[in-house]
């Protein structure tokens, strides 16, 4: 889930993602992922071959909190 920053093109941030297992699917919201995270859970994105770990950053723009993925992530 996107949401555009202010209004402002080519800004926007990542406000809630999507998990799949074998129970269904789960829509966390940015309080929630956040909340996860800070308890232990990693949540792990998959472009193609390679996989990277998401996290809850600041962005640098505009300081809103947001999720991204993190630039030490594996590839898979």
């Amino acid at each position: 889930m996107a949401d555009p920053a202010g209004g402002e093109r080519g800004h926007a941030h990542v406000t809630g993602l999507e998990t799949a297992s074998e129970d269904g699917t789960r829509r966390w919201s940015l309080v929630e992922f956040v909340r996860a995270v800070r308890l232990g859970e990693r949540f792990y994105l998959r472009e193609g071959s390679a996989t990277l770990e998401v996290d809850p950053t600041v962005c640098e723009r505009c300081t809103r909190v947001t999720i991204a993925a993190n630039a030490s992530s594996r590839d898979g």
